[in-house]
């Protein structure tokens, strides 16, 4: 029977480790659209992206979707957020030089 901890881990690791991916490939991105965005609004985006994916979790879903078990929960959110703010201190890190 798995710990507490171990379930809990594993329950959030895609929202904890998907919003920081999804910023590093956005910003390493050679799309001259998202080139322009600033750090800022790209993280943004991603965090809007990405908590409203949590969101849509709390939508019925229509024919054999609805026999899919998905679980919203805050806790994915909270984690969702900090992965978010990470991915962001990182990124900043990375690309500002400190003089």
């Amino acid at each position: 029977m798995p710990s507490l901890v171990t379930s809990t881990t594993v329950g959030i690791a895609p929202s904890a480790l998907g919003p920081a991916g999804l910023l590093f490939v956005i910003l390493s991105s050679s799309s001259p659209r998202l080139a322009r965005l600033t750090l800022v609004q790209t993280t943004l985006l991603v965090g809007a992206i990405a908590v409203g994916l949590e969101f849509i979790q709390l939508i019925p879903r229509p024919g054999i979707l609805a026999k899919v078990h998905y679980t919203f929960d805050w806790l994915d959110v909270a984690a969702t957020l900090v992965s978010v703010s990470v991915g962001y201190l990182v990124a900043h890190l990375l690309t500002h030089t400190r003089e």
